[in-house]
């Protein structure tokens, strides 16, 4: 939001800028964004992160568009509010009007400011889901040509394995076994990005995970994934969904790799 602002101010030329006080202008980018960033901060953490996690991409970027469309409604009323009751009093903002909520929702700056929301908002979101669903960093070390040639790392690495998974694919079926395989995968992914993991691949019913040496043996992120997993599998109903309870079993390798 402050580099928006400034951007209006240096750039677009439909507003003379002599008519506008260059430390409100900043003052309201600044705070808008501080707003506009805890809101969608505390959407991302008690809604995204757990809720819609499972929806398909597509629809998980449009909700949390328009989640974030909200999100800019809210700090609007919110910036005019603060305005009101503490930046004006200390001398940074003139008297606002009484209707002054009302007159910004009817004008135009709200509908072009609400259209740059929008559009970076959907542009962040679908950035945010193709990085989850390559892997954590995976996209900005592709973009960054970190993969372009062979290097040498350490690097932890744990692969993770369905036990019995014949068994229970014969058992249940093919399009159950296959809905199963995918709730066991988003409980694991769930305790893998808790734990700074990022899954390398998934192998049949295997995961094969990946870690920095710092982020593995930071309070024990290595081994408190596996364990997170085995709580959070506990927590969902397979038996009711499939009558069978998914069980598996891990090994955790360190070394150096070539990546």
């Amino acid at each position: 939001m402050f580099f928006y602002y400034l951007i209006i101010y240096f750039a677009i030329d439909e507003i003379d800028p002599t008519k506008i006080n260059f430390t409100r202008h900043i003052v309201s980018g600044l705070v808008i964004g501080l707003l506009f960033g805890l809101i969608n901060g505390l959407l991302e953490v008690l809604i995204f992160n757990k809720r819609i996690k499972r929806l398909k991409f597509g629809y998980t970027v449009i909700l949390k568009t328009i989640f974030f469309v909200l999100a800019f409604i809210s700090t609007v009323i919110l910036f005019i509010l603060i305005k009101s009751s503490l930046l004006t009093p200390i001398g940074l903002f003139e008297v606002a009007k009484a209707n002054e909520i009302t007159e910004f929702f009817g004008s135009s700056v709200f509908y072009k400011h609400g259209l740059y929301a929008i559009l970076f908002s959907f542009a962040i979101n679908f950035l945010l889901q193709i990085d989850t669903k390559m892997g954590k960093k995976v996209l900005f070390n592709l973009f960054f040509g970190k993969f372009h040639n062979p290097t040498m790392q350490e690097r932890v690495i744990m692969f993770l394995d369905l036990t019995s998974s014949t068994t229970i694919a014969e058992k249940i079926g093919d399009y159950k076994y296959s809905a199963f395989l995918k709730d066991f995968f988003y409980d694991l992914d769930e305790a893998i990005n808790n734990n700074k993991g990022s899954v390398y691949q998934y192998v049949g019913d295997e995961v094969v995970v990946i870690w920095d040496l710092n982020s593995a043996v930071e309070n024990n992120h290595c081994i408190k994934s596996y364990y997170e997993a085995l709580a959070s599998i506990k927590n969902n109903d397979y038996i009711k969904e499939y009558g069978i309870y998914p069980q598996f079993k891990a090994g955790i390798h360190f070394g150096p790799v070539v990546i």
